[in-house]
């Protein structure tokens, strides 16, 4: 089954994210620096999307680095989430 280009840098940046957590954890604990990374790589993947909608490129590789990042941050704001959760 083929998967577009975008989905599978989502999924690899969020795999990443999850192996790289544990030595990540310390320099993320206040919660606020995934979060805006994550806010900042979905406006970038936004705009990627918009402009490849508009025409003006039309380009694999900013479609592979903005899901990469989505899925990176994505990931680290989760586990982020799940690690501060009270148990």
């Amino acid at each position: 089954m083929p998967i577009c280009t975008r989905c599978l840098g989502a999924y690899a940046g969020w795999t990443i994210a999850i192996l790289l957590f544990p030595l990540l954890r310390r320099g993320l604990q206040k919660g606020h620096r995934s979060l805006i990374g994550f806010l900042l790589s979905s406006a970038l993947m936004l705009l990627d999307v918009l402009l490849q909608w508009l025409g003006f490129w039309e380009g694999s590789l900013s479609r592979l680095l903005t899901g990469g990042s989505f899925g990176f941050f994505l990931g680290l704001t989760v586990m982020g989430q799940i690690w501060r959760s009270p148990s």
